[in-house]
């Protein structure tokens, strides 16, 4: 061992104040400040060598402490090795194997309960979304502050609320750290995440950078450890408090593909730094010996003077004061490959001299010669690998393993954690024997084409083209992931194809029927595709699996408004908006059930509401536009006419329905120019050209009005509405050259037929096409049948002018419109 200070006898632990307030109290043990700096690679300190650092606070730090060199964690992952820390058991042990899957089951022994029970004030103050306290980690903290209210807005929308800047979570500790009557030592655990991507910028980094660096995120994570500090020596503390700052992986930055981490086991994700200093530690000191993460409880209790607890790891207290330290071993593990894509999970042993790692591809790298480790020695060193193999399984198998607890995480929570990297997948338990799975370093090209077409969806910035093209390759490159196979049955849903989706998405269920997200996605592909039964089905086992799915409580809404019962998917859609007060398809849908039940009102404010939560969604804006026509409310809906129309500009029923808001407010040339707009985008849709004739009539080019409604005949020969319109024309006009009873009656028969012969606007037309033809007696009972039938809708506007024609007919004269 390297010692940069002799130390002469074993030390006594110093005695330490409180906190701040009651400080004086006199606490009979030292204080605990523990900084875990998430993602932090120990080759990117200054204490460790790297010259280009930016972290002062932190080389102080070791300046007057400990460092070890050879620290490692047992997992690439935020929760197990935090749970590591602090229970001094290895993921096996402990259980919580995998951010977002598992929690630290309730019988797991943790330093915060110990600390409490001896006396200890004790705080937590975390920064991102995968330590919420649902994970396990806040049993014996007085204090578990995990709010993320402050946290970065993301540019990939899930991740609104992944992670707060360290500043914050600074602030919070301080004032935790500060208050006034506090008594007895404390125990703060302050976790820092800046240096996990994505990377935000704080000015320039040591390089000049400004655009946001992993390097300038140390550096400002460095900042927030000197406020920790330089409140403790302004406090009179840092003389009697422990401080600790230690990483719980690292990160790849590529240097085996691998920009981020969690799905391998090389050096740059598992070697972290390990900084203490305080009462019991001898200043300047440097330990070479390789440790684990496992040894920090043991290591803690001990400087803290306390007895240590049922533990893997060992105390490092002795090295602390100076003694020689004999190397260990360190084990490490990630799941991840298997639960997110169904490929090896991964398993590692670290001597001083060797690492291996046991993966279908199995490695061996010489730690004298290749501590970069990229000189795979398995084949040439065959002998070594078996014995490092064998070594490994012997240590797995006198570990007591604890069942893994599930954590009750929601979809949108999911979300969350894989817009950090994390895809967390589902608890389908990992495969003892590798035989046959995929090795993860042979599946970073499909990692990264999932990566691109999950950002780009979420950007927006992929079409649905596009997306079936990615997702079918996909598929094609790793058949037997899950999530794939859901990705292009999602794609052929857009794209209408549920022939194709259908057993795309059965596929998911059947390679993951744990899965809530792949019975959801089988549950509403069935629903649009008119099958509800199935749909049900799919949709309960989602909510079995996971009761808060916000989105499957939409798709059983979905199923239930499709059944005739509006009443019963409004409660579906309001517990849907009471998991996620934000979800505008639920306030979208709530809204159409309003409508079902002929309450216009209460519908409105619905869409409104969807519309405040997701601005621009076209959909919305089209619905609120249509409903406010049907109310007679032209002038309102010509904003949400223009809202649907920015998304969707080609679209030629939006620019039709558009024309005829601004034809009933008076904006004759605007309609014109929507109406012609809407018959250029679909040359057969005969409605634009039904309108333009209303426009022509209007003016009083009777010519130019017959010669679009017989070209909206044309396109739509056996549809009611054209041949209704051209026969109302033909009766009515005041151009007796252009007036032709007999064919309008042709024209207005078959288009009553196509109503059922019970619309009361299509018997009207054929009472005047009666009357045109001079065929009086039926156009008067038809006229009565008419009105009878307007007055039954309750269309009393419509019934009073059919009255005024029945007396036309009846003194035998047609109608004829007047302008």
């Amino acid at each position: 061992m390297e010692r940069h200070l002799c130390l002469g006898s074993s030390a006594l632990l110093l005695f330490g104040l409180a906190a701040c307030g009651d400080a004086g109290s006199g606490s009979s043990r030292p204080n605990l400040l523990l900084v875990t700096l998430d993602t932090t690679r120990a080759d990117r300190l200054g204490c460790y060598g790297y010259q280009a650092a930016d972290t002062p606070a932190l080389d102080a730090l070791a300046a007057r402490g400990v460092v070890f060199d050879d620290a490692h964690t047992p997992a690439p992952m935020t929760l197990p090795a935090h749970s590591t820390l602090m229970t001094g058991l290895l993921p096996p042990e402990h259980g919580a194997r995998i951010n977002g899957v598992h929690r630290l089951a309730e019988g797991v022994p943790t330093l915060a309960e110990r600390l409490r029970a001896e006396g200890y004030r004790t705080g937590a103050f975390v920064a991102a979304f995968v330590l919420d306290e649902k994970f396990g980690l806040a049993r014996g903290f007085d204090r578990y502050d995990d709010d993320l209210s402050g946290a970065y807005e993301q540019e990939v929308a899930e991740a609104l609320s992944s992670y707060r800047p360290g500043n914050l979570v600074v602030d919070s500790a301080l004032a935790w750290l500060g208050e006034e009557g506090a008594s007895g030592p404390f125990f703060a655990w302050v976790h820092l995440y800046d240096a996990h991507f994505p990377w935000h910028p704080h000015g320039p980094d040591a390089s000049g950078d400004e655009s946001g660096t992993y390097d300038g995120e140390l550096a400002f994570v460095d900042r927030q450890v000197g406020r920790l500090v330089e409140f403790l020596r302004a406090h009179g503390l840092d003389e009697d408090t422990l401080v600790i700052a230690v990483a719980d992986h690292g990160e790849g930055l590529g240097d085996h593909h691998e920009i981020e981490h969690a799905y391998l086991l090389n050096e740059e994700v598992l070697r972290v730094p390990w900084i203490m200093a305080g009462p019991g530690i001898e200043p300047g000191l440097r330990v070479p010996a390789l440790v684990t993460l496992a040894d920090f409880q043991p290591t803690a209790l001990e400087l803290l003077g306390l007895e240590g607890t049922v533990a893997t790891g060992r105390s490092l207290a002795s090295a602390a004061r100076g003694e020689e330290l004999s190397p260990g071993v360190s084990y490490a593990e990630t799941d991840l490959p298997w639960s997110a894509f169904r490929w090896a999970p991964q398993r590692s042993l670290t001597t001083e001299r060797w690492k291996y790692i046991q993966t279908p591809q199995a490695e061996l790298y010489d730690r004298a010669t290749d501590r970069g480790e990229h000189a795979n020695l398995a084949e040439v060193r065959a002998d070594v690998r078996e014995t490092l193999d064998a070594r490994l399984r012997t240590l797995e198998a006198s570990l007591t393993v604890r069942e893994s607890a599930l954590a009750a995480v929601t979809s949108d929570e999911l979300d969350h954690l894989a817009a950090l990297g994390y895809s967390a997948g589902s608890a389908t338990e990992v495969p003892e024997e590798l035989a046959g799975l995929a090795d993860m370093k042979q599946r970073f090209a499909v990692k990264d084409l999932a990566t691109e077409l999950r950002r780009g969806l979420a950007l927006e910035t992929i079409g649905p083209a596009q997306h079936l093209e990615l997702a079918r390759r996909l598929v094609r490159e790793s058949p037997e992931t899950p999530a794939f196979h859901s990705q292009l049955g999602q794609a052929f849903v857009k794209l209408g194809d549920y022939e194709r989706a259908l057993p795309e998405l059965l596929i998911a269920v059947e390679l993951d029927p744990t899965s809530a997200g792949a019975h959801y996605d089988l549950g509403d592909a069935y629903q649009q595709s008119g099958e509800q039964a199935k749909a049900r089905r799919h949709l309960e086992l989602a909510l079995e699996l996971e009761p808060e799915l916000a989105a499957a409580h939409v798709g059983m809404g979905n199923v239930l408004r499709a059944e005739g019962k509006p009443d019963l998917a409004a409660g579906e859609y309001t517990e849907a908006l009471r998991l996620r007060p934000e979800y505008a398809e639920a306030c979208f849908n709530l809204g159409l059930t309003f409508l079902d039940r002929n309450m216009p009102g209460r519908a409105i404010e619905n869409l409104e509401l969807a519309l405040e939560h997701k601005p621009g969604w076209g959909i919305a804006h089209a619905s609120l536009a249509n409903l406010l026509m049907s109310l007679g409310r032209p002038e309102a809906a010509i904003e949400h006419f223009e809202g649907a129309l920015a998304e969707s500009p080609d679209d030629p029923d939006l620019r039709n329905d558009y024309g005829v808001a601004l034809y009933q407010i008076g904006r004759n040339e605007d309609a014109r120019e929507q109406y012609t707009e809407a018959s250029g985008l679909q040359p057969q849709f005969f409605r634009p050209h039904i309108n333009l004739g209303n426009l022509e009539f209007d003016g009083g080019d009777d010519a130019a009005a017959l010669e679009h409604y017989e070209k909206a005949l044309r396109l739509a020969p056996g549809l009611a509405e054209p041949a209704a319109r051209l026969a109302r024309f033909l009766a009515t006009t005041p151009d007796e050259d252009l007036r032709d009873g007999p064919r309008a009656v042709e024209l207005a028969k078959s288009a009553s037929d196509i109503f059922g012969g019970e619309n009361p606007r299509a018997l009207d037309t054929l009472a005047a096409a009666y009357a045109a033809a001079g065929l009086f007696p039926m156009a008067v009972s038809t006229a009565y049948k008419a009105r009878d039938r307007a007055r039954i809708a309750g269309d009393d506007a419509l019934a009073g002018a059919i009255e005024e024609r029945i007396a036309l007919y009846e003194l035998e004269e047609p109608f004829v419109v007047t302008r």
